[in-house]
């Protein structure tokens, strides 16, 4: 049996408006579906759906990092969490990229254009803080790297 290549999270970049999103430790790419209901009286006992509009959303989560005024150098080049919680206040249109940091000829990367719906920011006692936020994409394109 042959092996494909695997994707690993460590691999990946997440982008919000052109940064690089700092610390980030988890992503997902949710695409669904509406079920339209399409049975009649001649499907017999089997419901029947057709697809209706899809909706794609995203959820990103990673290490809360208070702000880019800190002199750390990643820290300043990065997006931080306080950066998502501003952009939910304020309704800013955000555009999210997911891909492999070096892309080779094959890969894919997702881009898409749309809102925040949800911030969280938590923190434990003895526990880095951390954030999660999830919004849904108005636009979304899939593009392979060619060269």
């Amino acid at each position: 049996m042959a092996v494909v290549e695997q994707i690993l999270g460590s691999t990946m970049n997440i982008i919000k408006n052109g940064v690089v999103v700092g610390c980030a430790t988890d992503f997902s790419l949710n695409v669904t579906a509406k079920e339209l209901d399409a049975s009649c009286s001649g499907s017999g006992n089997l419901d029947q759906a057709i697809v209706g509009r899809k909706k794609v959303t995203f959820d990103v989560g990673g290490l809360w990092r208070q702000s880019s005024d800190v002199t750390t150098a990643d820290v300043a080049i990065n997006v931080t969490a306080n950066e998502f919680f501003d952009d939910i206040l304020a309704g800013t249109e955000v555009t999210i990229v997911i891909g492999k940091y070096s892309p080779s000829i094959g890969d894919i990367t997702y881009t898409g254009t749309g809102y925040l719906k949800d911030v969280k920011l938590s923190g434990n006692d003895n526990e880095t803080g951390k954030y999660t936020c999830s919004g849904w994409f108005n636009t979304i394109a899939a593009t392979v790297t060619t060269a």
